[in-house]
């Protein structure tokens, strides 16, 4: 008998689909059920946050027209408490230092699988686990 998946409605800021997809790939192999929606601009992120209630955020740091830190600005502008993870490639150490001085409570992951390529989703996953170990634990 499989093991039941745990449900999880994901919002994942991101311009690329291959960098979405490889987002559902991992929370899936972690046994999430996921619904989830992909945007890539400032109204759409709105416009999903207040269509529907979200378990998690992901977000790319660097998108057309504004930044990660944009989008968790948006996040609390709407007054919404959902664990909040940059998941980007863009993000340097020094940017990721500031990143948690400014926002306590949200989980980064500064490595992002490239795009096909499975090799390094082993390293993500591991840095996923290390900083977030369920999208509830992140306080």
């Amino acid at each position: 008998m499989a093991k039941a998946q745990t449900p999880l409605r994901a919002l994942i800021v991101e311009d690329s689909e291959d960098d979405a997809n490889l987002q559902l790939r991992e929370l899936r192999s972690r046994g999430y059920d996921v619904t989830h929606r992909r945007v890539d601009t400032r109204g759409a992120l709105q416009q999903a946050l207040a269509a529907q209630r979200w378990d998690i955020v992901l977000s790319d740091y660097s998108l057309p027209g504004f930044t990660g830190l944009d989008a968790l600005r948006i996040l609390n502008k709407a007054g919404l408490d959902i664990p909040f993870i940059l998941v980007s490639g863009a993000v340097g150490e020094e940017i990721a230092v500031l990143w948690r001085r400014a926002t306590r409570r949200t989980c980064i992951s500064t490595r992002r699988p490239p795009p096909r390529t499975a090799s390094s989703l082993p390293a993500w996953s591991r840095a996923w686990a290390t900083l977030c170990p369920t999208s509830r634990s992140c306080a």
